[in-house]
């Protein structure tokens, strides 16, 4: 019976939950799972609920040095590729530092590289980024990790691609193993992978083949959305199920909101990164706010922003209504959130950098929903996030670019009371069909235990 090798679902403290039962997931995706970056905050939501002795996961950096989300984990080394001892051996000589070593009280800088050293390092950066680097050091089942998997045991591979290396070795698996796939797509890498280095003529018909291996041995598929669901089943002839990313609304309603500015100041609120073409967005908000405070209105921006990229820093930085604050922590960023009166989502109008996002949905999309304060939204229509707000309505839309549409936009949404109150109804009955935690964790774990009764077999 499938119950009897299941587990009964415990909360992430430990404590029993209602007698629901979860399949033993192995998790592979190349980032050990995080709680800063979005796609670790939507794994941990979506597998909240999981037991520990229930998931485990594969993966290949730990760059933010967190402890993980699974209990059980296994990461990826040199035995584990083809050539492994040459691809450590270049990896660890082409390793950058990322941060000044401290002596003391002293900041020392490190020494600068040799010139060996420096050739390693530019070669390893030219093969990795043509996509060679994964030609050359392909994934492959080492004794320890076939071990490993057998020891866990698992009744489903959860995996997202991404890459090939990270293509293949859930492949490897299913094939070794005969382990059912669940794959996840969030945005459109199947296309735009390798497609503009020298390497494409070589590498494009590799990816392509490859995931069309990967989402044809795929016993359940997932997308973002609709319009990711329609493209992948008339491109790939495959059914792809939309799953939303997720949060618990209760944590947003029980949340006091912490203001940053006095409360006679209209705040407009923003959180999350600026790459992407993002700062130039929320620099158009700052003309925008500009013009609004010329015509008498207290309007100033709190930007919680994680970092700003090179280019971003010295274009905001004397921008006179904009507060730049460090992002605030989980627990936190319900209350931050509420202490605004509008929130503004930027996306790039960039042509080339919409086209890569067309199928992605932000990952602040569901917690502006769930902080009930009106949304604006700032982007190309291409984006896959201003295409979701403008069909489903949770947000004001403005998709031409120039400040001046967005001051206009910022009037209605300071002066049109009944504005206000159409586009709060409209998000949160979006929440509640797509966001609700509660509802999109009992679909993914449905989706996941459905895919285990078309492939169940033991890796013993």
């Amino acid at each position: 019976m499938l119950k009897d090798t299941m587990q009964t679902a415990y909360d992430r403290t430990g404590a029993a939950s209602a007698e629901v039962v979860f399949p033993r997931v192995l998790i592979i995706t190349k980032t050990l799972i995080n709680p800063v970056d979005g796609m670790g905050a939507s794994l941990r939501n979506w597998f909240h609920a999981w037991p520990d002795g229930a998931i485990a996961q594969i993966f290949s950096s730990n760059a933010l040095g967190d402890a993980g989300f699974c209990a059980q984990q296994y990461l990826l080394g040199p035995a584990d590729r083809r050539r492994g001892k040459l691809f450590a051996r270049l990896k660890g000589s082409a390793q950058r530092s990322g941060s000044t070593p401290v002596v003391g009280a002293t900041a020392v800088p490190p020494p600068s590289p040799s010139r060996l050293r420096r050739l390693l390092r530019w070669g390893s950066d030219l093969l990795t980024d043509s996509g060679l680097w994964e030609l050359l050091f392909p994934p492959v089942l080492s004794p320890a990790l076939e071990a490993w998997v057998r020891e866990f045991d698992p009744q489903i591979i959860y995996a997202q691609g991404f890459d090939l290396s990270f293509v293949w070795l859930p492949l490897l698996l299913h094939r070794r193993f005969g382990i059912p796939i669940c794959l996840q797509i969030s945005d459109d890498w199947p296309v735009f992978l390798y497609r503009d280095v020298f390497t494409a003529p070589l590498m494009r018909p590799i990816v392509q083949r490859a995931f069309r291996e990967f989402s044809t041995a795929a016993a359940v598929r997932l997308g973002t959305g609709e319009r990711m669901q329609r493209e992948y089943q008339q491109r790939y002839g495959l059914s792809f199920e939309p799953i939303m990313i997720c949060d618990d609304p209760a944590r947003f309603a029980a949340a006091q909101p912490q203001r940053a500015l006095p409360d006679d100041v209209i705040t407009i609120g923003y959180s999350g990164g600026l790459g992407f073409g993002r700062w130039k967005s929320l620099l158009d908000l700052c003309k925008a706010v500009q013009v609004l405070n010329a015509e008498g209105c207290r309007v100033a921006i709190v930007a919680y922003a994680g970092g700003l990229p090179p280019e971003a820093a010295s274009a905001l930085a004397n921008q006179p209504h904009l507060h730049l604050l460090p992002p605030p922590p989980h627990e936190a960023v319900p209350s931050c959130l509420k202490g605004t009166d509008i929130l503004f989502l930027p996306e790039t109008f960039d042509p080339v950098q919409a086209a890569i996002i067309r199928y992605s949905i932000s990952t602040k999309a569901h917690l502006y929903m769930m902080s009930a304060r009106p949304i604006l939204v700032y982007g190309s229509a291409e984006a896959g996030v201003v295409d979701y707000a403008m069909n489903a309505g949770w947000g004001l839309v403005v998709n031409t670019q120039g400040s001046d549409y967005l001051a206009d936009a910022l009037r209605q949404l300071i002066t049109d009371m009944a504005l206000r109150e159409q586009l709060l109804a409209r998000a949160d009955a979006v929440m509640r069909q797509n966001h609700d935690a509660a509802t999109v964790r009992e679909r993914f774990r449905h989706a996941l235990t459905s895919a285990t009764l078309q492939g169940a077999g033991s890796t013993r």
